[in-house]
């Protein structure tokens, strides 16, 4: 059996991104698509005030992607992580943007036209970068994700991803102070600075797994998930305004330790009960890959 700090799959990840996802999908049709009026009314009272808080699934899916995505490139060359994210994304990237633009054209002969260039325009994904419309806007995360992506093939095309740990801990410090020197547009989008804190949670939370708790991982993790609170908590009143609902502060700030604290124990091997194959119904397909995306 390989040795833990050489393993290529965690199973409780798997897990993670199941919870992670079916809160989404929640989130979405007992509460989004009602207050935005998005779908046929059909109200959800209690479901609705339960999942609202949701979205956080998102943030979810980051901490996620920056334990994976970590994993990834300290395993292979350049090349070898390019292949593995294509694989990864494209092809069910692709699946969902034509199912979804079939159902477009379907229902919306109007639009059809513009709907169709837009398809052709959306495949390569890069191009949410240029202002293009993408088919469906949820696909907003996997623009971060190509973000995040290039931050780490960057270290590993100048070999210094072994060093990545003075990387974040930079990448973090820049964060915090962003909101109050005000960097330019261009870093504040490259850097993925208002979501910066969980791919950085994440690559930590990868490091002690493999490495064991230290200082400096500590001193990170305090930082990102003071990041994680503030960007959370800075978001409330837009969230309040736009869907002319209350969401508790509280409530946000415990979901939010609930994740880390996951994480932590992610990291300490106290999962040892769902790091199982069977894992893998749950979180391991391209139907999930579906979810993530809502």
């Amino acid at each position: 059996m390989e040795s833990d700090g050489k393993r290529d799959r965690y199973y409780e990840l798997d897990f993670f991104r199941f919870f992670a996802a079916f809160s989404v999908v929640l989130y979405h049709y007992t509460f989004y698509r009602y207050a935005t009026k998005t779908l046929p009314i059909v109200e959800y009272p209690v479901l609705g005030a339960v999942f609202k808080y949701g979205y956080l699934g998102v943030d979810l899916f980051f901490m996620i992607s920056g334990f994976v995505i970590l994993l990834t490139a300290l395993n292979k060359d350049l090349k070898g992580f390019i292949v593995s994210r294509v694989i990864r994304i494209y092809p069910a990237f692709w699946v969902s943007v034509t199912l979804t633009a079939l159902v477009v054209l379907l229902l919306d002969d109007g639009a059809s036209k513009l709907k169709l260039i837009t398809y052709f325009a959306n495949l390569p994904l890069i191009f949410g970068y240029f202002g293009i419309q993408l088919v469906d806007g949820v696909y907003w995360t996997l623009l971060l994700e190509l973000n995040f992506y290039l931050l780490i093939g960057l270290m590993v095309f100048f070999k210094v991803e072994h060093k990545a740990i003075h990387f974040i801990f930079l990448w973090m410090v820049i964060s915090i102070i962003h909101p109050y020197v005000g960097l330019p547009a261009f870093w504040v989008n490259f850097l993925i600075l208002k979501w910066s804190s969980y791919f950085i949670a994440g690559a930590i939370f990868f490091l002690v797994r493999r490495d064991g708790v230290t200082i400096y991982t500590t001193i990170i993790l305090m930082g990102a998930y003071y990041l994680s609170i503030r960007h959370a908590y800075w978001r409330i009143p837009y969230l309040e305004k736009y869907f002319l609902a209350d969401f508790s502060a509280v409530t946000v700030i415990g979901i939010i330790t609930f994740f880390y604290g996951s994480f932590f124990a992610l990291a300490l091997d106290w999962l040892r009960k769902i790091n199982k194959p069977s894992m893998l119904f749950w979180g391991g397909t391209n139907l999930s890959f579906i979810f993530n995306t809502l």
